[in-house]
């Protein structure tokens, strides 16, 4: 653009409003044009620092203001060189000046907390260069003030420098302390939690144990700033300050020591507190989880409490009672809403179970839980029946050993779940037999199975109730994993019956359970597995043909990997007949284009690599099938945006996986990424395949 073009802009303030505007816009024509204009006024740093500067300081609009803070962060300290190297030294005293103006003269709380981000970045760079000395003697003048904005303001740019500077703020701890000390009790609740954030920051900065201990007499004052922002129903604040503990106990959970009972006992209260909001309780909990997970910094430092692993244990079976039972979980159409019911702290129970299992093992954990389960399968309400199963199967890998001395009656409870009136019980039955199967077995089979299986195929009859049979389908798939053939040989013709008829009869998600549940059998018992064949084989053909429907793509994709297990199940003989229709079907697949995100592909390419290995040589002419959408599938690009966090808000999206990288986020659609890496296994797994059958070991 000419230079008249950039004086309009930079001589006019009403233009460069209008200029920021635009970069605002969510018109991506416009916005990239106005990207090209700023860029090109960037070439006059002085003029355009001062209208960035002009901006924030005097325009009417909050967002204007907002977003000049956030582009002068980044045209000073980001962007080199940086506009703030390349301006006069006039310019750069008025920056200073009046970025520092702006934390007191600011009316609104957001714009104050991005010129903070501006002035923290700033100062960083600087103190490295003595070229902003001033800037601590300012920030404690401010902290002196008792204005509780400019307060907050001064302690937030104090904490970045915490974690930016801390060799700069070195030298000054010891008259740090007792004013943090005295902001922590200060009246202003945003003053306490700013000044709590500082405290946290040199705790996870200072590498030196008798730096951080300066700040020891912090703990006690900063739980009471904790304390205060619950009775005053500030949770959000509430919830910063916790996040902030959180960060102490994962990096130095000895700095927690000398206060440990403190800490445990206040986390405790706010994770059993049942007014509190479930993200409050779930981070109260995060923290105590976290020390438990600090065995190798603190080892055995939380199971020295007396009591602190069954109270905790208590709390968070509680947590699991946050269930409910929605209509659409029953539905057996779709099993899109198997999570719905399951509240935050459902979840939050789940993931910390597993986490202290893990983390304290079965000598800390089983007598806790031996004590509170049997009663609570016992209870008439069926949310703490639900619990005690879900329990059992998020402890079982943490807690391997002492379980499987107990494998019995932990089986019984499960067996015992199976019949109970409750179908969600039934489903959480389903739930712990099939991770302890995994997690227990196979001596759990070995022992269990033929009490296992004949219970999970009386679940399989509940038509009623399609998301339990498909759960206990399930189930079958991890009692196969882990099972020899002979213990499995004498439960074939009822499995088998059994799953012959749900395809049959069941709704689809019971359907796709089944066929799961028919090729991990057929895998477990190979060879035993012929004279199921013919009654098999045909029925799968018939689900190939007929599952067109985009609503059946994983029901085919099913039948396609149980027709793939079973051509290896019973060699190539055996399968040879059906060899040249299944891979017909698999030609015609490959012929039409697949949406990205249709499991089939991926699918596919894995029946590829198990047919391979059941023809073996017999496989080389259908390779012209097989290869073409393999090498498709691994061209295939994953979708990427690359975005300004400062200014785009990111829904939640399954799909969709968010990556820091420096002051940019890249979004990356996820399930055209799995495809591609499914693509890549598949390729190397077919690969291998091709060479072991055309060069067989001597």
């Amino acid at each position: 653009m000419s230079a008249a073009d950039v004086q309009a802009i930079l001589g006019n303030p009403q233009n460069f409003e209008l200029l920021v505007q635009q970069l605002l816009s969510t018109d991506n024509a416009s916005r990239k044009h106005a990207e090209t204009v700023y860029e090109a006024l960037k070439q006059h740093p002085d003029g355009c620092l001062q209208q960035l500067l002009r901006c924030l300081r005097q325009s009417e609009q909050v967002e204007n203001r907002s977003f000049c803070a956030i582009m002068l962060r980044k045209a000073l300290t980001q962007t080199e060189p940086t506009l703030y190297t390349q301006s006069s030294p006039q310019m750069q005293a008025a920056l200073k000046t009046e970025l520092m103006k702006a934390l007191v003269e600011e009316q609104q709380k957001g714009v104050v907390h991005k010129v903070c981000d501006t002035v923290s970045e700033l100062a960083a760079d600087l103190l490295d260069k003595n070229a902003w000395p001033e800037i601590l003697p300012h920030l404690q003048e401010l902290i002196s003030s008792n204005n509780p904005a400019a307060m907050e303001a001064a302690l937030l740019i104090l904490a970045n420098l915490a974690s930016y500077s801390t060799d700069h703020l070195r030298p000054h701890l010891g008259g740090l302390t007792p004013v943090l000390g005295s902001c922590l009790a200060h009246s202003s609740i945003d003053v306490q939690v700013a000044a709590l954030h500082a405290c946290c920051n040199f705790i996870n900065s200072l590498d030196d144990a008798h730096e951080r201990d300066l700040f020891q007499p912090m703990i006690v004052p900063m739980l009471t700033a904790l304390g205060r922002c619950l009775s005053a129903s500030d949770e959000s604040n509430a919830q910063d300050v916790l996040e902030l503990l959180i960060e102490v106990a994962e990096s130095y959970p000895k700095f927690m020591r000398k206060n440990l009972q403190e800490v445990v006992s206040a986390m405790m209260q706010i994770t059993t507190a049942a007014q509190l909001e479930s993200p409050t309780r779930s981070l109260a909990a995060e923290c105590l989880v976290t020390l438990c997970e600090a065995r190798d910094k603190a080892p055995g430092m939380v199971r020295r409490l007396p009591n602190f692993v069954p109270t905790l244990f208590d709390a968070l079976m509680n947590f699991l009672l946050d269930v409910d039972d929605v209509p659409d979980w029953h539905r057996g159409d779709t099993d899109a809403y198997e999570d719905d019911g399951a509240n935050e702290l459902f979840d939050a129970g789940q993931e910390f179970l597993d986490r202290i299992a893990i983390a304290l093992g079965g000598k800390a954990l089983v007598p806790a839980a031996g004590t509170l389960l049997p009663v609570w399968l016992s209870d008439a309400d069926w949310h703490k029946r639900h619990a005690a199963l879900i329990c059992l199967a998020q402890i079982a890998e943490g807690c391997e050993k002492m379980m499987q001395e107990q494998v019995e009656p932990l089986v019984q409870m499960c067996l015992t779940g199976l019949s109970d009136t409750h179908p969600k019980v039934r489903w959480a039955s389903c739930q712990a037999l099939g991770q302890m199967c995994t997690d227990l077995g196979p001596e759990l089979q070995q022992r269990c199975g033929n009490a296992v299986l004949p219970a999970l195929l009386a679940a399989m009859d509940d038509f009623n109730n399609p998301r339990v049979q498909a759960h206990a389908a399930a189930t079958v798939v991890n009692f196969s994993e882990g099972c020899e053939s002979d213990l499995m040989a004498p439960h074939l013709d009822a499995l088998i019956a059994k799953l012959l008829t749900l395809l049959q009869q069941g709704k689809k998600i019971v359907q796709e359970g089944a066929l799961t549940a028919l090729a991990s059998v057929a895998d477990c018992s190979q060879e035993q597995f012929v004279r199921y064949y013919d009654a098999v084989m045909p029925l799968l053909s018939q689900i190939l043909n007929n599952a067109q429907n985009k609503e059946h793509r994983l029901l085919r994709a099913k039948a396609l990997e149980c027709v793939s297990l079973v051509g290896m199940a019973v060699g190539r003989d055996r399968f040879r007949s059906d060899a040249q229709a299944v891979m017909a079907f698999m030609q015609q697949l490959a012929a039409n284009p697949m949406e990205s995100d249709d499991p089939t592909q991926s699918y596919m390419l894995q029946a590829g690599a198990r047919l391979c290995k059941a023809l073996g040589l017999e496989f080389l002419p259908y390779l012209p099938v097989v290869m073409p959408p393999l090498l498709a599938a691994a061209r295939v690009e994953p979708e990427m945006k690359v975005h300004d966090p400062d200014v785009v808000e990111f829904e939640d999206d399954d799909d969709v996986e968010h990556i820091q990288l420096g002051d940019k986020v890249q979004s990356l659609c996820v399930h055209i990424l799995c495809s591609d890496c499914n693509a890549q296994a598949g390729s190397t797994w077919l690969a291998s395949k091709l060479v072991s059958c055309c060069f067989p070991p001597p």
